[in-house]
């Protein structure tokens, strides 16, 4: 039987549904319920009270397991010639009418749960979404992988693409050439854990540390009196238990980076297929993300400097989004990359190789002057009254302090670049390590120059460049250089044939 056959009638998902639709019930009502919660089990008296705490806890259960059974046998979808219709709902019946042009990406998602009950959940993610994707909660692999790629197929026609062929008994699917461009073994996953950014892991540290003097307060002591008390016993320490303390920090922050690391990109599957990247990943939850070329907006990339010690490039695709739209399925992170790759990349994505050896922009100098012409002397303001009425070496902390910020302003300014040709806009900068931005100029939104009074007084100005994912700033370049960007920016825009998604 044709695919499109086996779809049109309304079709129920896999009988596992069932537990993912209780199991959202719960997190739903624990997630509301939770302050109640937490009351009535510190508050409960004796044996008659609990006895009815769990006669509703009894209640809820069969309710929500009632609830969850009626949800999927009132959940049904089928795919027409011209759309993708799901209903459902118990005393709210929606009706979902998907038309396959809409369709940016059908992606799958398994948590350990999906693949123990050997089914997947199918996510659609369409063109104008607030957030929230249409999902199909289980749906067995088999059934889940031809249901993709008759949408697929499905969305080409509509879009007005060639496909197979459309002439009668022959069955409308895709299979679309796939190329591996990466995969992670487990050893490209241990060095890509131990070059991250390690600040998150620290954060958490400080965080527990902050937790237990709070924690302290509860005996007796004041927070800053337990951090003073932990300062008496650094000073009575001896050198080598103080090396010990911070190896043990280091080691408890690199094992925290390599949990992360193996958790979100375990056996990470990145490939090109047809006219998107895709990437399969995770080792609890086995996520898979997709990027659309028309929807790419901006290609990121980026080094720490532990990654540029071993060759490593982060790539990142910005997608458009709808208003506020911060959905973390449209994000596409791949860490572990090459310069080979990111060539690859880049190539794929723009149909031709973008110009990037040549020589590139620097801001104006003033872009450090004016912060260090305000920042030093309220430094130095600050210093000396420390020094004045403080305790000796109090004024090393501002000092550093100060130092950081100066130099760090400095190091952001030599990294700032920029470049652009006739098709596209690049721009570089950092702090700790280099990140550079390449955007088409065709996928431009809209254009705006600002000058701040200091720029004016100095012909200077900020280009800012708006996409339907974010948007580019080119800092402190001259007024005539910022006006002749805009210009060529919006020529290419207004005659540009191509749809920026």
């Amino acid at each position: 039987m044709r695919k499109s056959e086996v779809f049109a009638e309304a079709r129920r998902q896999s009988q596992w549904a069932i537990v993912f639709i209780i199991l959202r019930f719960v997190r739903r009502l624990v997630s509301q319920l939770w302050p109640i919660l937490i009351a009535l089990f510190l508050g409960r008296g004796g044996g008659g009270t609990w006895e009815r705490y769990e006669a509703i806890a009894s209640f809820f259960g069969v309710f929500g397991m009632v609830v969850s059974v009626i949800a999927y046998f009132r959940y049904y979808y089928r795919v027409s010639d011209t759309e993708l219709v799901i209903r459902k709902g118990i005393l709210k019946k929606t009706k979902l009418n998907i038309p396959f042009g809409r369709i940016q990406s059908i992606n799958f998602r398994q948590t350990l749960l999906h693949r123990l009950l050997h089914v997947t959940e199918l996510r659609l993610e369409t063109a104008g979404s607030t957030g929230e994707e249409t999902k199909i909660d289980a749906l067995s692999i088999p059934l889940a992988n031809d249901l993709r790629s008759l949408l697929l197929a499905k969305k080409q026609e509509a879009l007005g693409e060639s496909i197979h062929s459309s002439a009668p008994g022959i069955d409308s699917t895709i299979e679309e050439h796939e190329e591996t461009i990466l995969r992670l073994s487990n050893q490209d996953l241990l060095r890509v854990g131990l070059t991250r950014n390690h600040l998150v892991p620290i954060g958490v540290v400080m965080g527990l540390m902050f937790s237990a003097s709070i924690y302290a307060a509860s005996f007796g002591y004041e927070p800053w009196e337990f951090i003073q008390r932990g300062f008496d016993l650094r000073e009575e320490a001896t050198m080598t238990q103080l090396l010990l303390a911070g190896t043990l920090i280091i080691v408890l922050t690199l094992l925290a980076s390599l949990a992360r690391t193996f958790l979100n990109y375990y056996d990470l599957h990145f490939y090109r297929s047809g006219e998107r990247f895709q990437s399969i990943q995770g080792l609890l939850t086995k996520k898979e993300f997709a990027a659309n070329d028309r929807k790419v907006q901006i290609l990121n990339w980026g080094q720490n400097p532990f990654e540029k010690m071993l060759g490593l490039i982060d790539i990142r695709f910005r997608q458009a989004q709808s208003g506020d739209d911060q959905n973390k399925s449209m994000r596409l992170d791949i860490p572990g990359c090459d310069d080979e790759r990111l060539s690859y990349v880049q190539t794929a994505w723009l149909g031709y190789t973008p110009k990037l050896a040549e020589e590139k922009h620097r801001i104006s100098i003033s872009y450090f002057y004016h912060f260090a012409k305000y920042v030093i002397p309220l430094g130095l303001i600050i210093i000396g009254l420390v020094i004045y009425f403080g305790a000796p070496g109090a004024w090393v902390p501002p000092s550093i302090v100060l130092i950081l910020l100066v130099s760090g302003r400095w190091i952001s300014f030599k990294k700032k670049k920029y470049l652009w040709t006739d098709r596209e806009l690049y721009v570089g900068g950092g702090l700790i390590g280099h990140r550079h931005a390449l955007l088409p100029l065709y996928k431009i939104q809209n254009l705006s120059i600002v000058q701040s009074p200091y720029q004016w007084r100095r012909g200077l100005s900020t280009l800012l460049v708006y996409t339907a994912s974010g948007t580019i700033h080119v800092p402190y370049i001259a007024i005539e250089k910022a006006t002749q960007m805009l210009d060529q920016f919006t020529f290419k825009v207004e005659t540009s044939r191509r749809a920026w998604m």
